[in-house]
C-alpha cells in the first residue's frame, strides 16, 4: 500500500475537466522555438521555455485581468494536466503555469542531484522565470499538492511580489503530521510515509523534512488572502484504508495551517484529489481573486469545515 500522503495527494493524471479547451488553446501550449524573438509574457497567448541562467523552464500564459494567477502543479505532474483549470481561470484574469525543473517542457536542474530537492529550490526557480519572463506582478500564486506547499513559502520569501495564495490539497506540515498520523499507521505504512518526507535523489522526490523547516525559518505569513482548499473525505476510496483512516488528522492540520495566516481561510469541497477539476473549488479560488480586487469581499470566517459531510 502506498504511504498515506501519496493515497490523499495521490497522483492521477486527468480523467475529466472541468472546462471544455478549444483546439486553438491546446495548440497554443506547446513551447514556442528557443530562436524566435521573445513575446510578451505580459499579454496574449505566451507558450515558449525561457532561460533561467544556462537551463530552461517552460511557461504558458494567457486571459487578462489582474492580479497575475501563476499556478504551481502537483507532485509528478506538468502543466498539461492544469490546462483545464487553466482555461477556467483565464476567461476573466491572466493565468499562466510552468512546468518544473525536469517536469513536462522544462530542463531538468544543471548538475545531477546528489542530494533530494527541496521546497526552496522549487520557489528559487519559479522566482526566476517569473522575472525573466517579465510577467508582472503582484501574483495570486495558486499550488496543487506539492505546489500547494512552495507557494507558500514563496509568499514567504517574497511577500511584496505576493497578492493572494491558494493551497490545493497541499502536503501537510511534517510537524505535526507525522507525529498525530503515526498511530492511525501500520508499521509498514509508518516506514513508507518517513521514507517520503526523507525525498530521494530525482527532481520531484522532495526532501520535506527540510523543506517545512525552510518554511518555519521564513518571514511570517504576508498579510493577503490565504485559502486552504482540500477535498472531503470523499477522495478516498474507503474510510477503512490509509487515507480514510487518516483523513481527520489531515483535516485538522490544513485547518490550523490556515488559522496561522492573517488573512486565512479553510474550505472544503467533495472533490477527488484532482480538486482543480470541481466547479465549486474554481468558484472559491475566484472568490480569493475577488478579494484580492477588493478587499472588502474577503472576510476571515471562523466557521470551521464548510463542507465536511454530516452523518
Amino acid at each position: 500500500m502506498l504511504h498515506v500522503v501519496r493515497s490523499i495527494l495521490c497522483l492521477l493524471l486527468l480523467a475529466s475537466t472541468a472546462a471544455t479547451i478549444p483546439a486553438s488553446r491546446v495548440a497554443a501550449q506547446e513551447a514556442t522555438p528557443d530562436a524566435s524573438p521573445l513575446p510578451s509574457a505580459a499579454e496574449g497567448v505566451f507558450a515558449r521555455t525561457i532561460d533561467i541562467g544556462g537551463r530552461a523552464l517552460f511557461l504558458t500564459c494567457q486571459g487578462k485581468g489582474a492580479s497575475t494567477v501563476v499556478i504551481d502543479h502537483g507532485q509528478g505532474g506538468s502543466s498539461h494536466d492544469m490546462l483545464p483549470f487553466q482555461y477556467a481561470l483565464s476567461r476573466d484574469t491572466r493565468v499562466c503555469l510552468y512546468d518544473r525543473a525536469g517536469m513536462g517542457q522544462s530542463d531538468p536542474p544543471a548538475t545531477p542531484l546528489t542530494t533530494p530537492p527541496t521546497a526552496a529550490d522549487a520557489v528559487t526557480d519559479l522566482h526566476a522565470l517569473l522575472a525573466a519572463a517579465g510577467v508582472p506582478g503582484p501574483y495570486v500564486l495558486v499550488g496543487q499538492s506539492a505546489g500547494g506547499s512552495f507557494v507558500q513559502l514563496y509568499a514567504r520569501t517574497y511577500p511584496d511580489d505576493v497578492a493572494g495564495v491558494v493551497a490545493m490539497n497541499a502536503v501537510p506540515p511534517a510537524d505535526p503530521w507525522l507525529a498525530e498520523s503515526a498511530p492511525l499507521m501500520t508499521e509498514q505504512e509508518r516506514a513508507e510515509e518517513l521514507a517520503y518526507y526523507a525525498g530521494g535523489e530525482d527532481t520531484e522526490n522532495f526532501d520535506w523534512n527540510t523543506s517545512f523547516t525552510q518554511l518555519d525559518a521564513a518571514d511570517s505569513p504576508p498579510e493577503v488572502p490565504f485559502l486552504v482548499l482540500i477535498s472531503t473525505i470523499a477522495q478516498c476510496e474507503s474510510p477503512d484504508d490509509i487515507c480514510g483512516r487518516t483523513y481527520g488528522v489531515y483535516e485538522t492540520v490544513m485547518e490550523e495551517l490556515a488559522a496561522e495566516w492573517p488573512q486565512g481561510q479553510f474550505t472544503q469541497v467533495e472533490a477527488g484529489h484532482e480538486i482543480y477539476n470541481s466547479p465549486k473549488a474554481v468558484a472559491a479560488i475566484r472568490q480569493l481573486i475577488s478579494g484580492v480586487r477588493d478587499p472588502g469581499q474577503w472576510v476571515v470566517s471562523a466557521t470551521p469545515r464548510a463542507g465536511t459531510p454530516q452523518p
